[in-house]
């Protein structure tokens, strides 16, 4: 009897180690994951929002659409313009930019217009916005341009001064070579020569 009872717990024992030594092959699934709330996304996609500064109604009046179309393209750049100098910001931004850069809501609405003389006309509008995303670049555009004044006038200054030194240096050595014979008329070529050298600089600026 005791060797048939260590013969059942020896099996017993082996039948425990084979079945620890390969487990379940069942893959263990994850958990599906949960449903963003509709409402979630939608408030966090309007907080991404950049808010709006500045929003206003172009309008152009034209015989046809596309002519109504051409004034509101002027209207629209001249509008942001104007709020852009309020703003001191020196950019100033073209029909394409708006375009390209959103601002615009494009194409615009058409519909006949009569004066009140009794003409027919078309008149077009357009919602011109600006969001504080976009005033930034617009900032940063206006820095450029004034970084490119700066240089501008850097580089007429520098050649302004050259040619003065030079016209000065060219004078002393005349007046030199000459020993004085010819003094009034060098100093009438000097003034002729700067008042050219001032018109040039002028008509480049």
């Amino acid at each position: 009897m005791r060797l048939s009872y260590w013969l059942s717990l020896a099996f017993f024992l082996g039948t425990l180690g084979v079945a620890s030594a390969y487990p379940d092959p069942t893959p263990t699934l994850p958990p599906p994951p949960k449903a963003r709330p509709a409402a979630q996304d939608s408030v966090s996609h309007a907080a991404k929002q950049s808010p709006v500064v500045y929003e206003t109604t172009v309008e152009g009046n034209g015989q046809t659409a596309d002519f109504a179309q051409e004034i509101i393209r002027k209207n629209a750049c001249e509008a942001l313009e104007a709020w852009l100098q309020e703003r001191d910001i020196p950019f100033r931004p073209d029909f394409d930019y708006l375009r390209q850069h959103g601002m615009l809501d494009w194409p615009p609405k058409t519909e006949p217009w009569t004066s009140q003389s009794g003409d027919e006309y078309q008149r077009a509008k357009v919602k011109l916005t600006v969001t504080e995303d976009q005033l930034t670049e617009l900032k940063q555009e206006g820095r450029k341009v004034r970084s490119s004044e700066r240089q501008h006038w850097a580089v007429l200054g520098l050649a302004g001064a050259v040619a003065m030194l030079a016209v000065f240096g060219g004078y002393l050595r005349l007046e030199s070579a000459t020993k004085g014979y010819y003094t009034m008329l060098l100093r009438a070529a000097v003034l002729a020569l700067l008042g050219l050298i001032g018109a040039g600089l002028l008509m480049v600026a």
